[in-house]
């Protein structure tokens, strides 16, 4: 016979089991016994007095215990049908924990680098990333001590990465959990798996998920390992057990794969053996998947079963089943039954001896019980039957009322143990409501708890306590006292001072003390604290977060000694559970509040604000984001100098170009005064020869000086003319210089644009961030951590882009060291040029004073000549200080193009430092958007050198 739930939650975990229906027939039991022989009239006659007198009292005794057996028969299979219930939600819950555990081991890896060690460029590298890997892994088999072996694999179940001091496990490839991890791409749980660890067999679970590449294909798996008994320490020895059953956790092929017995803490041999062996009716109950309960009997005896599947665990069809034995799950009926049973033979035995004057005497008190039984039979069991002397009678109405009264009393004390646990449900129902939970404010969660645990047990103190951070002490969070109403806080129990206490706590779940005074525990308190206080009884339930212990949550009894029941245990137990709750609530609040702190910090402009880094999810989130912020700060300052440079040395261009084109400008005027003048002086010249020729006679002796000095000056005017020419060519060279000053201007602008997309993108992921740490579903974190890659794709587009511009700036700054050479070569021909016309107007000065001397001869014609040949003098004189003025300026040209030459390798220096900084990035083949800075135009100026003629 089963007894299934009535109802179930629609979440699947929280679930209500509705009665367990247990049929009647199926508790077999004796109740009567047959006499043996034959019997005498005397005999007859005496058992037929104690038939009909012990008739009713059985009639009555039956009918109670029917009704009795129901109601207790229900309650009992409840009671199991929840507890087992409850363990299969903890394991559940447990299995779902371990899966976001390892879907966050699957994204360190992939931030690792694991998923690309044959890509690595040599194997130094290789090793190193796997290295790091191991040490990241290794941190989670510490945080999470659950987990014996955290491994990566590749796509052929070698391992290619463990956690260090794990033993290397053999090739997954052939376990079927590793196939679907493979092909189905999600995270599996595998079935218990039996491993050879020396001459002993240990049965393991293990848990693997993909870690797939860009193309969203698989390309490795992250696999943990936990023990069996790892998952019997964090489910069944954190519960509250009940004595004299046995715990078994079974698999989908219905294997047991763990076992607890409160009285037996080993009791683990029957691990890998079917419990279909233990009971038949397994199987049929295992195909229903819904909560039952049900007896059945072996060669050990009857036992009561109690059976809640697994639920929310993908492809996994596990249970949880309880045994008890039938003879202490049922002892109230026992009980009940032998007391019917003395009532009865009491009655019988009286009725034999006083047979025969029952007739006479006990007619009307007969007919008295025969009416006080059948009210009782009706249910009405505050009916007494009037007792008077102390005959067999009396007595026999007496037992009738004690029958009675025990009936009464029984059920009441099952109405008040309902009614207890009825109330204790409303109120966890309503602290789990409470604003405290919620908010994350353990402060106010903990005086809400304190008070109603005080109300409710009915104790006179009730407090929370927790470690400090460097769990030296317990402080206590809130203590409430019933009597006064009141709370008090701040109290402090050092480990130096009770260690004895702390011992105890870290090694036994609860502390129990029905009595303070005989618990070993509690005798550092004995004189200091709970005789003073009056203090008897105390109850200590753990507080526990991941399997730690972070405080306690203490009940105390002033005045008389008080049992503590195990369903008082369990309340306390659920209160200690809000209790973590709470602090892990307050502990999310606080990290999403500072990482928005920090993202704030970040929108105001403040890239040097960097997130605390915890073990939790929020921790890998603020780590990431802080090594994001100090790369693009990085990036940022090193952008922003180079533009302040490129600015700097644009603006040093463009000066040095346009004192280039004066100095230059200042050049061509000079040439053009020096042509002026020699254009006088040859007018001046043709004069004279005239003059001359009027008086060859007189000058021959001068006619072959005059003739060197004409083709001297002849050579002086091909000289300017030439000095003109390279003049106008560093003109146009000095213009083309100016057009680069104005394309520079161009690129340092784009490059102030690149700036603000790049503040742009920071800011997107400033956003994201702040979404991540309200997100608190792992797949909604792996959706933003793929638009964080987008954004990073994005920044490395425009890190490219800037990468091209500073390639096409360094091909333009060569340009302009082969035009600014060519200029110096010009103003070194022009320099040439200068001291050849000062060297020719020096010979001509000397031509004309020789002519001068010989003139002097020839006064009357002489005297002419000598005004224009004086005139011609000074004139060459002046045409020299126009040479050698053009000279200084082409000596200051020369240095301003070595002033540009140095701007120009500064630039290229801070173009390849900035190439060198953003080579972390990871760049796609070609950038989406290109600024060329190198194309030719079509109107550019030639400033190639001419060898003048």
């Amino acid at each position: 016979m089963t007894a299934q739930s009535a109802k179930d939650r629609r979440s699947g975990r929280d679930r209500t089991p509705a009665a367990g229906r247990i049929s009647h027939s199926a508790l077999k039991a004796s109740i009567a016994r047959r006499a043996k022989g034959r019997l005498g009239i005397r005999l007859k006659a005496t058992a037929l007095a104690t038939v009909f007198g012990g008739l009713p009292v059985l009639v009555v005794g039956a009918i109670a215990y029917w009704v009795a057996d129901r109601s207790i028969v229900q309650k009992i299979a409840e009671e199991k049908i929840t507890e087992s219930t409850q363990l299969s939600d903890r394991l559940s819950r447990f299995l779902e924990d371990r899966i976001a555990n390892l879907k966050t081991a699957v994204r360190v890896a992939e931030l690792t680098g694991g998923t690309n060690f044959s890509s690595a460029p040599s194997e130094r590298a290789r090793t190193a990333a796997r290295q790091k890997l191991e040490k990241e892994l290794s941190h989670f088999t510490q945080d999470y001590p659950v987990y014996s072996n955290i491994s990566l694999y590749d796509l052929q179940g070698n391992p290619i990465a463990r956690s260090l001091g794990s033993a290397r496990e053999p090739n997954q490839k052939n376990f079927p959990y590793f196939q679907q991890v493979i092909k189905k791409g999600i995270p599996v749980i595998s079935e218990p798996i039996a491993t050879k660890v020396g001459d002993s067999q240990r049965w393991a679970i293990y848990l693997g998920a993909p870690i797939k590449n860009d193309g969203d294909r698989v390309s490795a798996a992250i696999v943990a390992k936990i023990p069996v008994e790892f998952v019997g320490n964090a489910i069944l020895r954190t519960s509250g057990l009940s004595e004299h059953t046995t715990y078994r956790l079974i698999d989908s092929s219905g294997r047991i794969f763990q076992t607890l017995n409160p009285q037996n803490k080993q009791a683990n041999s029957a691990i890998g053996s079917k419990i279909a062996e233990k009971t038949a009716l397994f199987a049929p109950v295992n195909a229903q998947r819904r909560n039952q309960a049900w007896i059945d009997g072996n060669s050990w005896g009857e036992q009561l079963y109690a059976y809640s599947p697994v639920l929310n665990v993908s492809g996994l069809s596990w249970s949880v089943v309880t045994a008890t034995d039938s003879t202490i799950a049922f002892a109230p009926q026992r009980n009940l039954l032998q007391a019917i049973g003395i009532g009865t033979v009491l009655t019988a035995l009286v009725t034999a001896v006083l047979g025969a004057f029952i007739a006479n005497r006990v007619t009307l008190p007969v007919l008295q019980a025969t009416s006080a039984v059948e009210k009782i039979g009706e249910g009405n069991l505050g009916i007494r039957v009037p007792v008077r002397g102390n005959d067999e009678l009396a007595v026999l109405g007496d037992n009738i009322n004690r029958m009675a009264s025990q009936i009464q009393n029984l059920l009441g004390t099952l109405r008040q143990n309902t009614d207890r646990l009825s109330l204790q449900n409303r109120v966890l129902a309503e602290l789990a409501r409470n604003q405290g939970i919620l908010l994350g404010d353990v402060k106010i969660a903990a005086t809400a708890f304190t008070k109603a645990t005080a109300e409710t047990l009915g104790v006179e103190l009730a407090s929370i306590w927790l470690y400090n951070s460097d769990r030296s002490k317990l402080v206590c969070l809130d203590l409430y006292e019933l009597t006064p109403q009141q709370h008090s806080d701040g109290m402090k129990l050092k480990i130096v001072d009770f260690p004895r206490y702390f011992q105890s706590l870290e090694r036994d779940a609860f502390i129990v003390a029905n009595d303070v005074n005989t618990h070993p525990a509690l005798e550092e308190f004995s004189d200091s604290y709970l005789t003073p206080l009056g203090i008897q009884s105390r109850l200590d339930v753990p507080i526990q977060i991941t399997a730690q212990t972070v405080g306690i949550v203490c009940c105390e009894q002033v005045g008389s000694p008080r049992q503590w029941l195990p369903e008082e245990q369990t309340f306390v137990g659920s209160i200690a559970n809000l209790v973590s709750l709470a602090l892990e609530n307050q502990t999310t609040q606080e990290e999403v509040g500072h990482l928005l702190d920090i993202v704030s910090s970040v929108e105001e402009g403040d890239l040097t604000a960097r997130a605390n880094v915890s073990d939790r999810a929020t921790g890998l989130v603020a780590d990431t984001f802080n090594r994001l912020l100090e790369q693009l700060g990085q990036i940022l300052a090193q952008v922003s100098g180079t533009a302040q440079r490129v600015t700097q040395t644009s603006q040093q261009l463009d000066e040095s170009s346009r004192t280039v084109a004066l100095n230059a400008q200042q050049q061509a005027e000079g040439v053009t005064k020096v042509l002026n003048l020699t254009k006088w002086v040859q007018n001046s010249a043709r004069h004279s020869a005239n003059q001359i020729a009027l008086a060859n006679q007189s000058l021959g002796k001068v006619r072959t000086t005059v003739e060197q000095g004409q083709l001297a000056i002849d050579t002086l005017t091909q000289g300017i003319r030439t000095l003109q020419a390279g003049a106008e060519r560093v003109v146009r060279r000095t213009k083309d210089l100016d057009e680069f000053v104005t394309l520079t201007d161009g690129f340092v602008q784009e490059q102030s644009q690149l700036a603000e997309l790049i503040q742009s993108l920071a800011m997107g992921a400033t956003l994201l961030a702040a979404r991540a740490t309200a997100q608190q579903d792992p797949r909604q974190m792996m959706v933003l951590a793929k638009e964080f890659e987008t954004i990073a794709n994005q920044i490395k587009d425009l890190a490219q882009q800037t990468d091209k511009n500073l390639s096409s700036l360094e091909k333009r700054t060569d340009r302009i060291k082969k035009a600014v050479s060519s200029i110096e070569r010009d103003l070194q021909g022009i320099d040439g040029l200068v001291d050849g016309l000062t060297l020719g107007v020096e010979k001509s000065a000397e031509a004309f004073e020789s002519i001068q001397s010989a003139t002097e001869k020839a006064i009357q014609i002489g005297a002419t000549v000598g005004r224009s040949n004086q005139q011609i003098v000074q004139t060459a004189r002046s045409t020299a200080t126009a040479m050698g003025n053009i000279a200084r300026l082409a000596d200051r040209t020369a240095q301003l193009t070595q002033t540009t030459l140095i701007q120009s390798e500064r630039m290229q220096q801070s173009s390849e430092q900035l190439l060198q900084r953003i080579q972390f990035l990871r760049l796609p083949a070609e950038a989406t958007e290109r600024v060329d800075l190198s194309e030719e135009r079509e109107n550019a100026l030639d400033i190639t050198p001419k060898t003048p003629t």
